[in-house]
């Protein structure tokens, strides 16, 4: 479920003031929704704060049960067995998602980060945040939420001025961490912006005697109009200067590798779109697979790429929009592939783009 604000001139949340989602119950989740025709100014310690309005204690993707201390989301949980430990889910482009809830004796307490998008002309922050962070309460710690922004301006993210979908945990206890959550951010210009302060990581912990209770981070996606974007895996803390070393992976494959059962073109208002069948099992209903890019050849790496138009992922179909003629490319294996300006990751980060090619323009 969703709630809905709906600004027509600007918005400003100042004074210590939040803007949140109604409580969620064990079952049902309601996602924030703001749509602002002029700008979001956050400021004097106010926030837009989703965190622990996500999937309640030991529930996680689609509110199936676990035991695992640890929430995941776009990271992996902590959790004294690797083997325990709760599936990721969803996708770097479009987080929409709540953080899974770790173990722990209140449903809400130990919740993960829930959902916000913000739509605006800008967004300021200045001593203010946007949130979606896990919770901590005995030893279950939340997973990090979903975050995201499409603005024409951003203004003023840096220490003052956060952005964050973090796992829950503790720097000064011994615990087993919430994974990091999503943050996707698309704008036309920044003022200002420092994105080592827009973070998806899991949350800290005191010591290492057990590495497995360190959660693995999520995803951060920046993307400037007109730019290839940006992703970020880190689990480093800029608050603190920690950094949870874990030995989980964040998996960030999205599409994989199918073989093309079939091609259709189907001509609309003269433009051909055309409609791949791929096998049963081959997307998931978790991801929006809008705007990530194919290569229709693996063996070719050359390209061309193109862009999903859409996708019906109960029956296994992708659509693409092209005057190039596709009708040839049955039978062959496709792949999805990442095509980043940047991407940024840390010195002890591990991550897996699985069968999916990963092309990066800046080293």
């Amino acid at each position: 479920e969703t709630s809905a604000l709906i600004a027509g001139a600007d918005l400003t949340l100042q004074g210590m003031s939040v803007l949140t989602s109604p409580g969620q119950t064990d079952l049902v989740w309601q996602a924030l929704d703001v749509t602002c025709a002029g700008r979001v100014l956050v400021t004097g310690g106010a926030a837009i704060d989703v965190s622990g309005k996500g999937y309640t204690a030991r529930r996680t993707l689609n509110n199936v049960e676990h035991r695992s201390y640890g929430g995941s989301h776009a990271g992996v949980g902590g959790e004294a067995n690797p083997d325990s430990t709760i599936p990721t889910y969803g996708d770097y482009l479009h987080p929409g998602l709540p953080g899974s809830g770790g173990d722990c004796s209140d449903a809400k307490k130990c919740a993960g980060g829930g959902v916000v998008t913000i739509r605006a002309a800008g967004l300021e922050l200045s001593d203010g945040g946007i949130k979606a962070d896990g919770m901590l309460f005995g030893s279950g710690s939340g997973a990090g939420g979903s975050i995201l922004i499409e603005v024409a301006t951003l203004t003023g993210v840096g220490s003052t001025g956060r952005i964050e979908a973090d796992g829950a945990g503790d720097w000064a206890r011994n615990l087993y961490t919430g994974g990091g959550g999503r943050v996707a951010v698309y704008y036309e210009q920044s003022i200002g912006l420092d994105d080592s302060f827009v973070t998806a990581r899991a949350g800290g912990r005191s010591t290492a005697t057990n590495p497995n209770a360190y959660g693995s981070a999520g995803t951060v996606y920046m993307k400037k109009s007109g730019e290839l974007g940006k992703l970020k895996i880190s689990n480093f803390d800029p608050h603190t200067s920690n950094r949870a070393e874990s030995p989980h992976t964040t998996n960030f494959e999205t599409i994989g590798r199918h073989r093309i059962n079939s091609v259709e073109n189907v001509v609309v208002d003269g433009v051909s779109h055309w409609i791949l069948s791929l096998p049963a099992g081959a997307l998931t209903g978790h991801r929006d697979y809008v705007d990530y890019r194919l290569d229709l050849n693996a063996a070719d790496t050359e390209g061309p790429f193109y862009i999903i138009q859409s996708a019906d992922t109960q029956n296994h179909i992708l659509t693409i929009v092209t005057t190039d003629d596709l009708g040839l490319m049955v039978g062959n294996d496709l792949l999805g592939v990442h095509e980043l300006l940047e991407f940024e990751y840390g010195p002890v980060e591990l991550w897996d783009a699985g069968d999916d090619r990963l092309i990066v323009h800046t080293p």
